[in-house]
């Protein structure tokens, strides 16, 4: 792009007032690339001193009470083209005018943090929150959980910048404006000398809430519909998992445990407790993160307030209205005409599995398990057919009636029951 930056291009936004930094971000260059070709092109200090100079004339011109509002909602780029010089022009400027920092003014401006929103950010740092040393808060979601970012957004204005994507565009993140508020947070949660968030137990004893406890499960946590199992991830140090699962029990009693694993620890309690816990999560989560919920204690109220970009399960159509059936349904038939029938591979992961059960079970007998594999004139017929909308509607209704999640396995055995194929 620099290619195209005559000397009478950069004269013209030398008469514009723009600094060499300004110029150069156009062209993805630095200052001192601008500087240079200032230099080669012969265009003197004092041209741009006498075009800076009439930039700050008219700067001058505007009352401070305009300059400060635009110092405080614009950013430092947006700033300088709006004012045509460069920060090192424009900031003592600002400060003869009495200006103060933005940090200064956030100080003044920007209220205390209410409880909701500190109960918020403790549940969010246990879970996919975090935090810098300059005083940011920032949170990130996949886009199956827009609804629950915007919740958390909208909690914590006044604070609450932009909401953009990231992750190549499959998830949302939002930061807040750096203030000295969220300091107390990140000195109890990092450490210098540690690569994981910590679990400060006596700083949360200080601070509990249920919901603290809700927005933790709602951002690691996940239902498992096979097993029927609630499971919230965490890596923080054993120590301090060891003491607040101490403290959990002694709050709730609820038979908090955690199996400690070299990657991810896993946190688990009593089913018998699952209606309670539910209860308090049902007041903090959104319709986006319902696939979170056991079946029992979903209500067609809530399913059909499940939007299309949350993920599909079968729990969903069974608690459903009907007129939400008819559109998870029609959504999963598209699905599955959009994939095609789901070939089974014997995979390295399957091969490994092979060799692993085969300590206790004849190494044959085990590969004759995936029969899957080695009989596929089975799907001969269901190939042949899966072009017919019949055929998959029929398929995609057993599936979600009957089956605990959507997976291909779950398919191939839809098709052997539809076809009449029993294992032999």
């Amino acid at each position: 792009m620099n290619i195209n930056l005559t000397p009478e291009i950069l004269k013209n936004y030398y008469a514009q007032g723009l600094s060499d930094s300004i110029i150069g971000s156009f062209y993805g260059m630095t200052g001192e690339g601008i500087a240079y070709r200032r230099k080669k092109y012969g265009i003197s200090l004092q041209d741009k001193h006498n075009f800076t100079k009439e930039a700050v004339s008219q700067m001058a011109l505007v009352g401070s009470n305009a300059l400060a509002a635009d110092y405080y909602s614009l950013t430092q780029e947006e700033f300088s083209n709006k004012y045509r010089v460069s920060k090192t022009i424009w900031f003592p400027f600002l400060k003869k005018k009495g200006i103060v920092l933005k940090t200064e003014h956030r100080k003044l401006s920007y209220p205390l943090l209410t409880f909701a929103q500190r109960t918020m950010i403790l549940g969010s740092l246990l879970g996919d929150g975090g935090l810098t040393k300059n005083n940011y808060f920032y949170e990130s979601h996949s886009k199956k959980q827009t609804q629950y970012l915007y919740k958390k957004h909208e909690i914590l204005k006044p604070f609450s910048g932009k909401i953009y994507p990231v992750d190549e565009n499959t998830g949302l993140r939002f930061k807040t404006v750096q203030h000295p508020v969220f300091k107390e947070f990140y000195e109890h949660f990092y450490k210098e000398d540690s690569p994981v968030k910590q679990i400060p137990v006596l700083y949360l004893k200080d601070n509990w809430h249920d919901h603290i406890l809700a927005y933790w499960f709602m951002d690691d946590g996940y239902y498992d519909d096979v097993t029927n199992e609630l499971i919230i991830a965490n890596k923080a140090p054993d120590s301090q998992l060891g003491d607040f699962m101490l403290f959990l029990n002694e709050r709730y009693g609820w038979n908090f445990n955690c199996a400690f694993c070299s990657g991810i620890n896993r946190i688990t309690f009593s089913k018998r407790y699952y209606f309670d816990f539910y209860s308090v999560v049902l007041e903090v989560a959104t319709p986006d993160l319902y696939y979170k919920f056991p079946e029992n204690r979903l209500t067609s109220d809530m399913v059909d307030l499940v939007p299309e970009f949350s993920d599909l399960k079968p729990k969903f159509y069974r608690k459903a209205s009907k007129s939400t059936k008819k559109k998870i349904l029609d959504r999963y038939i598209l699905i599955l005409m959009v994939e095609g029938f789901p070939e089974l591979v014997l995979t390295e992961k399957r091969i490994q599995y092979l060799y692993r059960i085969s300590e206790t079970i004849p190494y044959g007998k085990a590969y004759s398990t995936l029969w899957e594999y080695n009989h596929p004139q089975i799907y001969e017929k269901a190939r042949k057919k899966w072009n017919s909308r019949d055929f998959i509607k029929e398929i995609a209704l057993v599936v979600l009636s009957e089956c605990p999640r959507i997976t291909g396995s779950y398919v191939r055995k839809t098709v052997r029951k539809i076809l009449n194929v029993e294992l032999r």
